[in-house]
């Protein structure tokens, strides 16, 4: 056989091999999907061992009741808690994971209590140790990306060359970053932390990171807006032109802070020439528009509320929903008029023309329908109040 004729079989061949891979990893994917999608629906119940209450952060260690090992998690990733409200009707929130990832024991969730929130007050005033919490598996998928240059970097032993890390946090939005911190050190990849807060006693972690940064490579940042006078570091706000100092164009950035925080950080990044630039919102920021919201025969306004789930639920109208996080597609409408924008991530793949209320502003007036129904039918289901699967159980900095 002739060097030509042996090159053309080699090729077909490498094609063939190819094609088989690539149609495989197809087919995995597609399981795969299909098993998250499931898995967001379902819940689990979790014992609460232990409960420890730091200012205004609530912290929660949950392990499986008989001891065994709990469901793997991803740095970045939550727990959706279940519980209800003193009429019985269902809340839920999402809580970011704080524990580190790589063991399976426990999670560790961190929550901010706020004074007019629903769940986090019932939370606060109702949790018992020994107590079984119903919550989702873990999931979401804010985290550092995976690149093959930081493979490569791995697996050569040249951390050095592996893409900076530059992780900021504002207030409660630290605890995401916290698995990402320990993820990144882990594979001695270079991680620098801006954490933005308002006074001392507001750092979460405070102690422990200044810890990791003299023991590690963990470059540790904290900057206060409303410092006091013993307060040695930096204060005031943090720029993007400083951030973008700390890791340089190339490095990845990840931000999890309030909208108003991340949407102006993200720009001026943008701005100088940051691409790989990503976010995680404690909630969307109120619209300052004032736009008509038709569902069928109601009526509703945007004018002050974070989205158009929110807007429709404070106007009476009957919508389903659960997670109010963009992760269980219950409050999915269809677009019949108008236009409107995302402010939340959404992880639930929906319709061309459909939305996640509970992730999207109206930027013009609405006239919305349940999906593959009339919307005057659907408005007189009634199964419309929110998802009764919901019974009770770290980061809503999508806040509760």
């Amino acid at each position: 056989m002739s060097f030509t004729a042996m090159s053309s079989t080699a090729m077909i061949l490498l094609i063939i091999v190819g094609l088989s891979l690539y149609l495989a990893y197809g087919i995995q994917d597609g399981w795969r999907r299909r098993y998250r999608q499931r898995r967001q629906k379902q819940q689990q119940q979790l014992e609460l061992y232990r409960l420890r209450r730091q200012g205004n952060v609530l912290k929660l260690w949950l392990r499986h009741p008989s001891g065994q090992l709990l469901p793997k998690a991803k740095a970045g990733q939550h727990l959706q808690l279940f519980s209800q409200d003193q009429q019985g009707q269902p809340l839920s929130r999402a809580y970011s994971l704080v524990s580190d990832c790589q063991q399976r024991h426990y999670y560790m969730l961190a929550i901010k209590i706020e004074a007019g929130g629903k769940l986090t007050p019932l939370l606060a005033q109702n949790l018992s140790q020994g107590q079984l919490l119903s919550c989702s598996y873990p999931k979401g998928h804010f985290g550092p990306a995976v690149s093959l240059r930081n493979l490569l970097a791995r697996l050569s032993r040249q951390p050095f060359k592996a893409t900076p890390l530059v992780l900021v946090a504002g207030g409660i939005g630290i605890t995401p970053l916290l698995p990402m911190i320990n993820s990144a050190l882990r594979q001695q990849r270079p991680v620098t932390l801006v954490y933005q807060a308002r006074q001392r006693h507001d750092l979460l972690q405070h102690r422990k990171l200044r810890r990791f940064a003299a023991q590690t490579q963990l470059q540790y940042l904290p900057v206060l807006s409303q410092p006091d006078g013993n307060w040695p570091g930096r204060h005031g706000r943090i720029t993007a032109a400083e951030l973008a100092q700390l890791g340089g164009k190339q490095a990845e950035y990840l931000i999890c802070a309030s909208a108003e925080m991340v949407l102006t950080l993200e720009q001026g990044l943008a701005d100088i020439g940051c691409r790989k630039v990503r976010h995680e919102l404690f909630s969307a920021a109120h619209s300052t528009q004032s736009f008509a919201i038709t569902l069928g025969s109601a009526q509703a306004n945007s004018l002050g509320h974070s989205s158009v789930l929110d807007a429709l639920l404070a106007s009476g109208v009957k919508v389903p929903y659960d997670c109010r996080g963009g992760s269980c597609g219950a409050c999915a409408l269809r677009v019949i008029e108008g236009s409107c924008s995302n402010v939340l991530h959404s992880e639930f793949s929906v319709g061309a023309d459909e939305v996640l209320s509970c992730c999207v502003q109206a930027t013009s007036a609405l006239q919305l329908a349940f999906p593959g129904e009339a919307a005057e039918a659907a408005a007189d289901e009634d199964n419309l109040s929110p998802s009764p699967s919901a019974a009770m159980s770290v980061i809503d900095y999508r806040q509760a």
